[in-house]
């Protein structure tokens, strides 16, 4: 089980629907939407009340079911608001009903979502620069941007790699239309991720006389 701070509901994989003695009879319908880390929207197979067990204690509430890939369950802001939680990060302890549960570290290649500011039209077969920001957390001073292909493959939309400052309020992201037709984006779209680099070498000035004392008479101004 994930515990997310950055999910705002607690999900359970559709694989365990049977486990639980549901069926999909039991699952009433939710009427939200829910998107992965890639900005998809992940398909809903409903929502029960069910029973968690985490050490010791069986607590209920709300689950929604659906695709998690490997991951059986993710215990969301929901739950964890609802049961008074505590995460101690730099002891990896989770507190719940007085219980002290030991935590494992679960690496993501996501780091953080870039998302727009506002509703653009990209104009066909042009370039156009876009305002974004940064969704979740982030560590380090910049970042680079990883293309969503779902634009490409979808839309016809090319989001270009580039380097960032994260502290920046806004990021600008350069995104070309390859088609004939212009392109209509909603606010808060996601557009790529932030990736982490592991260095940002500083451009060095040189000293233009020095080097010229190096060279031979015939080659200098």
């Amino acid at each position: 089980m994930l515990i997310d701070t950055g999910s705002p509901v607690t999900i359970l994989s559709e694989n365990l629907i049977k486990k639980v003695d549901l069926g999909t009879s039991g699952l009433s319908r939710v009427e939200s939407t829910l998107s992965a880390a890639d900005g998809n929207k992940m398909k809903i197979k409903g929502q029960a009340v069910c029973e968690i067990k985490i050490g010791n204690n069986e607590f209920q509430h709300k689950i929604i079911f659906t695709k998690l890939g490997k991951l059986e369950g993710i215990l969301g802001m929901d739950f964890l608001k609802c049961y008074e939680c505590e995460i101690k990060l730099a002891e990896a302890k989770f507190l719940i009903a007085k219980q002290v549960i030991n935590l494992k570290q679960h690496f993501s290649t996501t780091c953080a979502r870039i998302k727009l500011r506002e509703n653009r039209v990209v104009s066909p077969r042009s370039e156009t620069f876009l305002k974004g920001y940064v969704d979740g957390e982030f560590s380090g001073d910049y970042g680079m941007i990883e293309p969503n292909k779902i634009l490409f493959l979808k839309k016809g939309l090319l989001v270009a790699k580039s380097l960032n400052n994260t502290k920046e309020k806004e990021i600008i992201i350069s995104v070309i239309n390859l088609n004939d037709n212009p392109v209509k984006l909603k606010k808060n779209l996601m557009v790529g991720t932030l990736e982490h680099v592991d260095l940002v070498s500083q451009e060095q000035e040189t000293n233009r006389d020095k080097t010229q004392g190096n060279l031979p008479e015939h080659l200098k101004e």
